[in-house]
Parts: structure tokens; sequence; C-alpha cells
């Protein structure tokens, strides 16, 4: 008999045996199904309604930054009869009475994109609203106001908000919802220096944009415009 073979042929006391591992794909999958199932109920909108129902601050907070996330992705659009109504008689009265502006904008997110009843209400309130959040929040969700009502809302974020990024955000939905009539109050306040720069800037974007006038950003020259604009609508 060989020797060298048989040695070869008997297994090595000192070798590990090597057990098969399992794909790295295989694991991957295996883990994010873990994830899924331990989560699905838990991302709901009824079960995100109750965690903010039931718990404190952090767990509103929590909740609604998950909501929020339901909402922009389109995916509260068709709650039952039952949960709208509940959303709604929750969002009626905790509103108002969130101390967090953050949680307020997902609020106001939420119940304009389930299209609750008490969205319009909510939507004027997050207009005057004290924290900067729920007013940019409110200022671009101003499609859902009447177009009656869209100019005067817009028009006192342009020129009184406190805060240059609701201004800025004001400016830009005039482009989007304006017409040339509103236009006058575009460049008041790019003439007024008394304005953020930035604020002054995004006004003359949006007076080019509604009026087509080929003028540069010099104050000068719109005021001549503002003038005959003026004079042409005045009552003969």
């Amino acid at each position: 008999m060989d020797l060298r073979t048989d040695r070869r042929s008997r297994p090595n006391p000192r070798t590990p045996s090597r057990r098969p591992r399992p794909r790295a794909g295989a694991r991957r999958a295996a883990l994010l199904a873990l994830f899924l199932v331990s989560t699905i109920g838990c991302t709901s909108p009824r079960s995100l309604l109750e965690r903010a129902e039931e718990g404190g601050r952090h767990d509103r907070m929590s909740a609604f930054s998950d909501l929020g996330i339901l909402a922009r992705e389109g995916r509260l659009s068709e709650l039952d009869d039952d949960l709208r109504a509940r959303f709604d008689a929750y969002l009626s009265r905790r509103f108002a009475n969130e101390p967090n502006p953050t949680v307020r904008a997902e609020m106001l997110a939420v119940a304009l994109e389930a299209d609750l009843p008490c969205a319009p209400a909510l939507l004027r309130d997050g207009f005057d609203d004290p924290g900067v959040n729920v007013r940019l929040e409110a200022v671009d969700r101003v499609a859902a106001m009447p177009p009656v009502d869209r100019r005067d809302r817009l028009r006192r974020r342009l020129e009184r908000d406190t805060d240059p990024l609701v201004q800025i955000a004001a400016a830009r939905a005039y482009r989007r919802h304006g017409t040339e009539e509103w236009a006058p109050e575009l460049v008041t306040v790019l003439m007024d220096p008394n304005h953020d720069s930035n604020v002054r800037f995004q006004a003359y974007l949006s007076a080019v944009a509604l009026t087509g006038a080929d003028l540069m950003f010099l104050p000068e020259d719109w005021r001549t415009w503002l003038e005959m604009h003026r004079s042409a609508d005045a009552p003969r």
C-alpha cells in the first residue's frame, strides 16, 4: 500500500472542518425580511396616530415625523372614514395647543395631504403661526387655499414676515401662483433697501417672471415701471 496516498486520505485532526457559509446576499435578504416584519405594524397611519394619542411629547414628535414622511409619499390620501374622522378630531383639538413648531408643521402637512375637514382652518392659522417651520409649510401649501385668498396671504408673508426664509419662500410662490396683477408688491419689495438682499433678489426674479419686463435688478428702472403700471390702471 502507498503510505503517502494513505496519509493524504486520512483527515488531519489539526485542520478545522469547514461548514458552508450562507452567501452575503442571502444574509442581507434575511435581515431585511426580519426588519420589515418587526416594523410593518409600527408605521401604519393608525398605529402612528395611536402613538401620538397615547404618548408624551417625544412620542408625538416621533409619530408625526413618520406621518409627515407618509404624507409626502402620498400614502394618506386613502384613509378609511373612521381613521379620517379620528385624525380630524385629533388635529382639530391638538394643533393650536402643540408647543413644538416642528410637530405643528408636520400636523399641517398631514391634514392637507389627507384632505381632512380641518385642513383649511389649520392652513389659515399656519400663515400666522409663530413657528418659522409652520409658516414655511403654509406658504409651500398655498395652492390649497381658494384663489381669492392666496395673494393676500402671500403678500403679508412677503412684506411683513420677520424671517427672510419665509419671505424668500413667499417670493418664489408668486412665480408659481401669481399673475402680472400681483407684480406691484414684488416691485415694492425689490426697491426697498430695508429688506434682506436675498429677499429682494427673489422678488426681482418673480417680477420678471410675471411681467416679462426685460429689466435688470435696478430699483430706478423698476420704479419707472411701477409708476407706468399705476398710471395705466388709474381710472380715467
